[in-house]
């Protein structure tokens, strides 16, 4: 069976839909688990400064 162009086209765009969440994934976890999304549900709007300290981690530089 041989797709046609369109075809093909709607097959990678499934596949990679599918790879970004596997990468995806673990970090939403993470961020779950550590109570930011929490945090973000609470404060809405923030900063990454704010992040930080709050939960104690690195800024990116």
């Amino acid at each position: 069976m041989f797709l046609n162009k369109q075809e093909k086209a709607t097959l990678r765009a499934t596949i990679f839909r599918h790879l970004d969440g596997i990468a995806t994934a673990p970090t939403a976890y993470a961020l779950l688990e550590k109570g930011v999304l929490d945090y973000l549900l609470k404060n809405g709007k923030t900063s990454i400064e704010a992040l930080s300290v709050e939960f104690k981690a690195m800024k990116a530089i």
